[in-house]
């Protein structure tokens, strides 16, 4: 089992004890005497399975630092180690470090070997699972993109074009997870793919429709969402694509403005043509509630500068 290690404390013994602890451990052990050197080496790009530091130090404490890295680098372990082991120590660093371990000095090398093992055991087979999951959700994705290409190009393009303009705007909004909607985007037509040819070009050519062809295709979006929801990590996406085409559905809060997102871009490529730009479409495009509509604020500002 081998790993990287950072120890920081503002004692030089103690960074030296730890690494004489770990000398004969297949573990890499890099020291940083302060907070601000810790956060720097992360900065600068190092990759640690396992961070210990101490709780006093100058300048920044064990807990700060931990909350930090717990924000920038949420995958990697925390262990923090403490001379004062009171119930609000443990509690801040419970809640705001959410630490791994919480050992008091002095700490016997032992447990403190054990525990690092443990983290690093535990860092090891998440990556695995993570990466797993990954694999999965790629290979799910292509596949949904391999039937629409074989069994609707026309989907498929169009879906294409969706997640070009989801692009621009996700760049631009500076959204936190911007995978979301850029598939959401992506994947929206995929519900359409069981409709009936006849209806499909009724849709194109924007013919008029029967009640009964209008039902079959209220029942879209709750398809997609039935398919979209089943492949791992795809549950928001689901949720985002089904809210945007049928408002009346909930999802949660965190959703709503890439539903509002996703819901102008569906209006947009419906409505624009080789003869209408984006930016007069959105123009004319007026909110779909009376509460207004932040994505189509957002599209406009994307689209017309």
């Amino acid at each position: 089992m081998t790993g990287n290690l950072l120890f920081v404390d503002d004692d030089p013994k103690a960074l030296a004890g730890y690494e004489r602890s770990f000398c004969r451990e297949p573990l890499m052990v890099t020291t940083a005497t302060s907070g601000a050197q810790a956060l720097a080496r992360l900065t600068q790009g190092e990759e640690f399975d396992v961070i210990v530091s101490d709780l006093r130090m100058p300048g920044m404490d064990g807990i700060e630092l931990l909350s930090k890295v717990a924000a920038f680098r949420p995958d990697t372990f925390r262990i923090l180690l403490t001379g004062a082991a009171d119930l609000q120590t443990a509690v801040a660093a419970v809640n705001q470090a959410g630490i791994f371990r919480l050992l008091l000095k002095p700490c016997p090398a032992e447990a403190l070997v054990s525990s690092v093992r443990e983290a690093v055991r535990l860092r090891s087979a998440l990556g695995a699972e993570k990466e797993l999951l990954e694999q999965t959700v790629t290979g799910s994705v292509a596949l949904c993109m391999d039937l629409l290409a074989a069994i609707d190009p026309y989907a498929l393009r169009h879906g294409e074009r969706l997640l070009q303009y989801a692009r621009r705007v996700s760049k631009a909004a500076e959204l936190r997870e911007p995978w979301r909607l850029q598939l959401a985007a992506m994947l929206s037509p995929i519900g359409f793919v069981a409709l009936p040819n006849e209806l499909k070009q009724a849709i194109a050519q924007n013919a008029p429709l029967r009640e009964d062809q209008r039902e079959r295709l209220r029942e879209v979006p709750l398809a997609t969402h039935r398919l979209l929801c089943h492949i791992p990590r795809l549950e928001p996406v689901a949720d985002i694509v089904l809210r945007a085409q049928s408002p009346q559905h909930e999802c949660p809060k965190d959703l709503w403005l890439e539903a509002d997102i996703l819901a102008v871009l569906l209006r947009l490529a419906a409505e624009t043509s080789d003869s209408q730009s984006e930016a007069a479409a959105l123009a004319a495009m007026k909110p779909s509630s009376e509460e207004g509509s932040p994505g189509l604020e957002l599209v406009r500002r994307v689209f017309t500068g």
